[in-house]
C-alpha cells in the first residue's frame, strides 16, 4: 500500500512537472508567434526566426532553408561554428530525398537516430543524432523547411514535433506576408 502511494505521488509529481513545462512552452509559443507575425521585413524576419524557435523547441543546430524554384537555399543557420559559411549553400530539390518527401505529404519528418536512417549519408560520425525537418507551407505549397538537430537520440518526440509544426505554420505565414508586402 505504501509503495503504491509512493508510486502514485511520483507519477503525480511527474504529471505536474510536465503540465508546467507544456504551459511554459505554449506561453512562449504564443509570444513568439505574435512577434514573428508582426514583422514585414523579410531579412529581419529570417534573421530572427531560428532564435525565436529556440525559445520554443530546443536544438543544438538549426538551418532555415527556403525554396527558390527547384533549389533549396540556406538563408539562416544557428548553432554551427561556421554559420556564416553555411548561409547561401544551395541544393537541388531533386537531390534531397527528405525535402521531396516533405513536399509530397507536407508533414514534419522526425528521425530518432540519423545513424540508423538510409536517407542520411554515413560519411562522417555525426555529433548530433536526432533530426527534425519541419515544413514551411504557405498557400498550400512548400516554401521551405527548418531542420533541427539534437545530440540525444529520439529527442524530438510527438509533443515537440507538434509545437515545432505550430511555430513553422506561423513562420511560413509571416515569411509569405513579408514577401507580399515587399
Amino acid at each position: 500500500s505504501l509503495a503504491q502511494q509512493a508510486a502514485l505521488a511520483l507519477e503525480n509529481a511527474r504529471l505536474f512537472q510536465a503540465t508546467e513545462q507544456r504551459t511554459a512552452q505554449l506561453q512562449a509559443l504564443t509570444e513568439v508567434c505574435g512577434t514573428i507575425t508582426s514583422s514585414l521585413q523579410s531579412d529581419e524576419l529570417i534573421a530572427s526566426l531560428l532564435d525565436q524557435l529556440r525559445s520554443v523547441v530546443n536544438y543544438e543546430t538549426a538551418t532555415l532553408w527556403l525554396r527558390e524554384g527547384e533549389q533549396l537555399n540556406i538563408v539562416a543557420a544557428n548553432g554551427f561554428a561556421d554559420e556564416e559559411s553555411r548561409i547561401g549553400l544551395t541544393v537541388a530539390v531533386a537531390d534531397s530525398i527528405l525535402f521531396q518527401q516533405m513536399d509530397a505529404n507536407q508533414h514534419a519528418i522526425a528521425v530518432a537516430d540519423i545513424r540508423q536512417d538510409e536517407r542520411f549519408p554515413a560519411l562522417l560520425e555525426p555529433e548530433n543524432y536526432a533530426w527534425l525537418g519541419i515544413p514551411l507551407v504557405a498557400k498550400g505549397r512548400l516554401i521551405g523547411m527548418i531542420a533541427l538537430e539534437k545530440k540525444e537520440s529520439g529527442y524530438y518526440r510527438d509533443d515537440l514535433v507538434q509545437v515545432a509544426i505550430t511555430f513553422a505554420s506561423q513562420a511560413a505565414v509571416a515569411l509569405e506576408n513579408a514577401r507580399l508586402f515587399e
